[in-house]
């Protein structure tokens, strides 16, 4: 009933090939198309993570977990779409912002660059991320490119 064929040889090079050309534009601009050296980036990340206490937002889920730790968000991208579905998603991680319920937030960006909005607010996230991280938090003094840590207010 449900079996069919599978590709074998030219078809199934093709298939890997196409399937190569799709995602690489995205990995590229998820994972190192910034220019930032990807073990720099995630030793210094893993270093964040260790260094607060509770819970770290991070945007790359690999972070957390190469600190040996539970990543708090697996995919900022899908939570976008789906709080754009389920506003009641979104917005309990709006308030875990606001009430500064993170000890840090660790972003391959910039939130205070305006060229961001749509990064955060659109792409990653949802609605609202970047203006609450602004009011709440603020960047900390050791943040370079690619590792954007920001704290909470008051700290």
């Amino acid at each position: 009933c449900c079996r069919q064929r599978l590709p074998t040889g030219w078809g199934l090079t093709a298939l890997a090939i196409a399937a190569m050309l799709a995602t690489a534009g995205t990995a590229q601009k998820l994972h190192g198309g910034d220019g930032v050296d990807n073990r720099a980036r995630f030793a210094f990340g893993t270093t964040v993570v260790r260094y607060f206490p509770g819970k770290v937002l991070c945007e790359n889920p690999a972070v957390p977990v190469l600190a040996g730790q539970s990543a708090f968000m697996l995919d900022p991208y899908s939570f976008a779409v789906i709080s754009q579905k389920r506003p009641d998603v979104g917005a309990d991680l709006m308030r875990q912002i606001q009430y500064r319920e993170f000890s840090a937030i660790l972003l391959m960006r910039d939130p205070a660059q305006p060229d961001t909005k749509d990064w955060f607010d659109v792409d990653y996230f949802g609605s609202s991320f970047r203006q609450k991280v602004l009011e709440n938090y603020h960047i900390a003094p050791n943040s370079k490119a690619g590792n954007v840590v920001y704290i909470p207010n008051g700290q």
